[in-house]
């Protein structure tokens, strides 16, 4: 039996926490939207659903990538 490789998590650098530093704010002030750590990042959720991670010490596939997930309704 194989088991699942983890996903590489890469470093984040000085400009790109500063960023979401900045965003995770203002976003957290829309209605209903909360937020919570996850992995090195900050997971912002509107309800039970991420919407968006934003790098804090880790970040995903790149290291200035920013996770959205866009949907209707």
């Amino acid at each position: 039996m194989t088991m699942k490789q983890r996903p590489t998590f890469i470093s984040v650098d000085e400009e790109m926490r500063r960023r979401s530093s900045l965003l995770a704010p203002e976003i957290i002030l829309w209605p209903g939207v909360r937020t919570e750590k996850m992995f090195g990042m900050q997971s912002l959720y509107r309800g039970d659903v991420i919407f968006a991670l934003l790098p804090g010490t880790r970040g995903l596939w790149e290291a200035y990538a920013v996770m959205i997930k866009i949907w209707a309704g």
